[in-house]
């Protein structure tokens, strides 16, 4: 009786353990997916109305951003949103009027990392597409969140 109580607590306390790492897992991809959304509402409220939202962090206190012919350059975050405004008013000078993500790929590396490989649609105020463009970032979560450390720009087609 007493073995049977024992195997019946075993398998509760792996069932709840289970169950609580899959809701820790859970809330993990919904946090990353919440950095994303934020990405989002950030390019398109500057896109849309010039207002750019200081407060909303993307990035960890130093970011790289990796391009392909092979230079790296680590920015604070600040010179990274700076860079941004200038990203942005150069696409909404090619007639970018807002842009949604068509793909995330969120992969776990660890329990603060992780990969993230999205596409991103630009669109045209008469919801035509202007092009579409791939990024890759390695995330990590801190004591603020998750936040991009190191990203790459590359063609749709990788993302």
């Amino acid at each position: 009786m007493k073995r049977l109580r024992t195997l019946k607590t075993l398998i509760t306390l792996g069932v709840v353990s289970l169950l609580l790492a899959t809701q820790t897992n859970a809330n993990a991809s919904d946090s990353i997916e919440n950095l994303f959304d934020n990405y989002m509402l950030k390019y398109n409220t500057y896109i849309q109305s010039g207002e750019f939202n200081k407060g909303l962090h993307l990035y960890r206190d130093d970011v790289m951003l990796v391009t392909n012919n092979g230079a790296q350059t680590v920015l604070k975050a600040t010179e990274m949103d700076q860079r941004v405004i200038v990203f942005l008013d150069n696409l909404k000078q090619q007639g970018v009027a807002r842009v949604q993500w068509e793909s995330q790929n969120i992969t776990r590396l660890d329990t603060n990392l992780a990969v993230v490989k999205n596409v991103a649609i630009r669109f045209a105020s008469d919801n035509s597409v202007v092009n579409r463009v791939g990024a890759t970032y390695l995330i990590q979560n801190g004591p603020n969140g998750w936040k991009i450390a190191a990203f790459s720009v590359h063609t749709p087609e990788h993302g």
